[in-house]
Formats: structure tokens, C-alpha cells, sequence
């Protein structure tokens, strides 16, 4: 009879008997059980040839890092919403510092020779915006709009006391320094 050559998972070269394909072995290198490898064939007559040298064989194990006990892995997905999150949180960290960090307007105050009272509001790029008036016996004041040159441009409210003591509300309208009627304003702000 001839004999199945195979080899155990230890890599002990094995060899049986044809009568055996099919049944079960003990390894005598690490007491592994296994089958015997093959097909049943018709005998069939093999020359003893000379032993030759098995040629060297290895065997690929898949290793995966074993986690600990109570260890726990993040999905991909999970990492996908944590990223996307960290995004949004660090965009609207830089919308507020935008916000917060950029130049404010600021206003000025100052008297004039006569005791009135000015408050004049500038842009961030040192522009007079706007500007608060108010006489020193507080029998006039007046707020509104001023052009970069610093001229009265706009509508203007004017709070002033009349002759009987009553306060007085009225408007006056500016085209660079000049007063004219609303309508004019309109006019020459629409051409």
C-alpha cells in the first residue's frame, strides 16, 4: 500500500497508510487531531523512491489585536459624527471670535468754548458717524447723521424748548451741510 503524506497545523511533516483516508489521527508533536487527507483510489503500485528533503512550508496565521477585557472600539461611523461635530463646534468658534475680536465704533465727547455738549459717534475706521448736540442750558439738542467730511447730511431730530417751556420735537433734513425740505432731500438722494 502507499502511503498520504500531509502535514499537521504544527508543521510536523505526517504520513498514513491509503487504507486510512478519511479517519481520524493524533499528531504526536501537539496531540492536535486530524483527518486524514485524500481520496480512495484503485491500488495502484509506487515505486519506493528515495526520501527526499520535504521542502520547507509556513503557514499564514491571521493575528488580530486581542482586546481587554471591558475595552471598548469606537465605530467609523461614530468617528464620522465626532468629527463632523468637531467641525460645526470649531466653525462657530471662529464666527464668534470674528464678531467679538472686530473693530467696534466708539464715541468721543466734547465741550465747546460756550459750555455745549457734543457726543460724536465714529466708525471703526475713525469716520464721524453721527453726532448727539446739546446746548449748554439744555434748551436745544439735536441727533443725527454726519458725512465723513463731517458735515450734517440726513435726518436730524431736533428737541427744542419753546418760549411758554414746552418741549418742542421737530425733524430738519441735511444735504452736506446744507438745510432743505424732506422732499428735497429725497429728491437729490433718488437721481
Amino acid at each position: 500500500m502507499s502511503l498520504v503524506r500531509f502535514q499537521c497545523f504544527c508543521g510536523r511533516d505526517l504520513s498514513a497508510d491509503e487504507s486510512q483516508i478519511g479517519d481520524q489521527l493524533s499528531c504526536p508533536s501537539c496531540g492536535q487531531d486530524l483527518q486524514v487527507p485524500g481520496f480512495r483510489s484503485t491500488p495502484t503500485v509506487v515505486a519506493d523512491s528515495p526520501p527526499q528533503k520535504p521542502a520547507k512550508t509556513y503557514r499564514v496565521e491571521r493575528t488580530s489585536r486581542k482586546r481587554r477585557p471591558g475595552q471598548r472600539t469606537i465605530s467609523r461611523r461614530l468617528l464620522i459624527v465626532y468629527g463632523t461635530m468637531a467641525a460645526i463646534v470649531l466653525s462657530g468658534m471662529g464666527v464668534g471670535a470674528f464678531f467679538l475680536f472686530r473693530p467696534q465704533p466708539y464715541t468721543k465727547t466734547w465741550y465747546s468754548d460756550r459750555g455745549d455738549k457734543y457726543i460724536d459717534t465714529y466708525s471703526p475706521d475713525d469716520v464721524i458717524t453721527h453726532r448727539i448736540f446739546m446746548t449748554s442750558d439744555r434748551s436745544w439738542q439735536a441727533t443725527g447723521p454726519m458725512t465723513p467730511s463731517g458735515k450734517l447730511h440726513g435726518q436730524w431730530f431736533v428737541v427744542s424748548e419753546s418760549v411758554d417751556g414746552q418741549m418742542e420735537t421737530r425733524f430738519k433734513w441735511y444735504w452736506y451741510g446744507d438745510e432743505v425740505s424732506e422732499g428735497e432731500w429725497h429728491l437729490r438722494a433718488n437721481r
